[in-house]
């Protein structure tokens, strides 16, 4: 998905966004769905109802949201300049060594997490406008025009073809694989 615009007419940056939406659909259907659906379960046996399930798959959804739209953002600097990313580093791992010293809270960070804990819809907010401010950011970083590399390979289809002969018809298409 990521490389049709190497052979179709659509902009990278728009292919970009997709795949970011895309991943975070799948990877929200397929690993909080069932999380989701044994809490809902659970809720006979639990001493929690169903507005604790939605505050903590709304959390749940929000950081994982936040940490895809992170994850994107950063490769796509570390692709703009090797350098930018390490400052990018230090300076994160610089201001993250004051949560443990109760200098900065977590949910300046992770403003889900604060969401999660206070159920107030500003970390609600903030997280979902970090999470576009993230995308944003990557999807801006993209280059319409990235580099390509070919290389020249030998052809080996004669030769796998022949050590595959026992397969009879069938070798050229394992050959090709």
């Amino acid at each position: 998905l990521v490389t049709t615009p190497l052979t179709q007419p659509l902009a990278f940056r728009k292919v970009f966004g997709i795949f970011f939406l895309k991943e975070l659909l799948f990877y929200v259907a397929f690993a909080l769905g069932p999380l989701l659906i044994g809490m809902s379960i659970g809720i006979i046996w639990a001493p929690y109802g169903p507005g604790s399930i939605l505050i903590a798959f709304v959390g749940m959804t929000l950081t994982f949201a936040l940490g895809l739209g992170f994850s994107f953002m950063a490769s796509t600097i570390y692709v703009r300049s090797r350098k930018l990313v390490v400052v990018f580093a230090i300076v994160l791992v610089s201001a993250m060594a004051l949560v443990p010293l109760s200098i900065i809270p977590l949910s300046w960070f992770v403003p889900s997490f604060g969401f999660q804990l206070t159920h107030d819809p500003v970390y609600l907010l903030v997280a979902v406008g970090v999470f576009l401010l993230f995308g944003a950011i990557a999807i801006s970083l993209i280059s319409e025009d990235p580099e390509t590399f070919t290389r020249d390979h030998a052809n080996l289809f004669h030769r796998n073809s022949n050590r595959v002969s026992f397969l009879g018809r069938w070798r050229y298409l394992v050959a090709k694989e």
